[in-house]
């Protein structure tokens, strides 16, 4: 796995989460269907599947195992004013050299690359006549940032 797609997926735990455990029930289905198509009944081979495969949290936990993101640039990442501080650090710096510093087992790493911005898209909201007032509602809340909330 890419060092990459690690850093993806620190921000999408819960979803690696839902795929491990996806991935984790093929492989028993595939083992139990082996096991059937040899003559076992389906509830020994759900049972012996299950044994080859392993204790399943002992499983999950070696597969989430990995790359645990520490810092971009020097602002860690637990702190609660990352994004407004990478934007001001590097929001204006395309081309400049960061780190980005990782935890692999009991090794850190540091990770040598450049800032790459991509493009910006600003979009302007517009009342248009005739709206309901439940367009309204949802026109306001999205500008106040309170829709969903």
């Amino acid at each position: 796995m890419s060092w990459l797609t690690r850093l993806r997926n620190v921000f999408r735990a819960d979803e690696v989460s839902t795929e491990i455990q996806r991935e984790m029930a093929f492989h028993v289905a595939e083992r139990m269907d082996e096991l059937i198509q040899s003559g076992a009944t389906p509830e020994a081979a759900r049972r012996e599947a299950e044994r080859r495969f392993g204790n399943d949290l002992v499983q999950r936990q070696i597969t989430r195992e990995g790359d645990v993101l520490v810092s971009i640039g020097n602002i860690p990442i637990e702190d609660q004013t990352f994004g407004q501080r990478f934007r001001q650090q590097f929001g204006s710096r395309e081309g400049a050299p960061i780190e980005i510093k990782v935890k692999r087992g009991e090794q850190d790493l540091t990770l040598q690359t450049r800032v790459r911005m991509a493009a910006r898209v600003e979009t302007r909201m517009e009342a248009v006549s005739g709206a309901g007032a439940k367009a309204v509602r949802i026109r306001s809340g999205i500008l106040r940032g309170t829709v969903g909330n």
